[in-house]
C-alpha cells in the first residue's frame, strides 16, 4: 500500500515497515484521515468560499466558478446535503460576490422581483 499512495497520504504512513501486520495499521490511519465526514464537508465548503473572483468578461473564469460550485454541490450530495432552500441561500450570495461588478449588475437587471432566486437561475445566467 505504501507504494500506491502519494503526497500527504504517503507521508502519513511512511514510517511503517511494509509488512502484513502493518497493513491494517496503515489502512486505519488512512481511513481516519480521509474518511472524516466533518473534515470532508468543511473542505468542500472551504473550496467554494475560497474560489477566485471572476475576472471581468472572462468566459474561462466564469466557467471555472460554475464548475467549482457544481462540484461542491455534487460533493455535498454524497453526504446527503442537498441544495434545499437553506443551502441555496448560502451558496447564491457566495457565488454572486465572486462576480465582477458588470456581471452582478447584468444579473440584477434580469431579476423580476425581490424574492431570493434559486442558485440555478444564477447558473443559467452565467452559462
Amino acid at each position: 500500500m505504501k507504494f500506491l499512495v502519494k503526497g500527504d497520504a504517503a507521508r502519513l504512513i511512511q514510517a511503517l515497515v511494509v509488512t502484513t501486520a502493518n497493513y491494517d495499521i496503515a489502512w486505519s490511519k488512512l481511513i481516519d484521515r480521509y474518511q472524516n465526514e466533518r473534515k470532508l464537508v468543511f473542505a468542500i465548503f472551504d473550496r467554494s468560499m475560497t474560489q477566485s473572483n471572476v475576472t471581468s468578461n472572462s468566459a474561462t473564469s466564469i466557467r471555472e466558478s460554475i464548475d467549482i460550485t457544481l462540484e461542491s454541490i455534487r460533493s455535498l450530495e454524497v453526504f446527503s446535503i442537498t441544495l434545499d432552500k437553506g443551502l441555496n441561500a448560502f451558496l447564491l450570495p457566495l457565488l454572486f460576490q465572486k462576480l465582477d461588478s458588470n456581471a452582478r449588475e447584468l444579473w440584477e437587471q434580469r431579476l423580476k422581483d425581490s424574492n431570493v432566486p434559486s442558485l440555478q437561475v444564477l447558473m443559467e445566467f452565467l452559462e
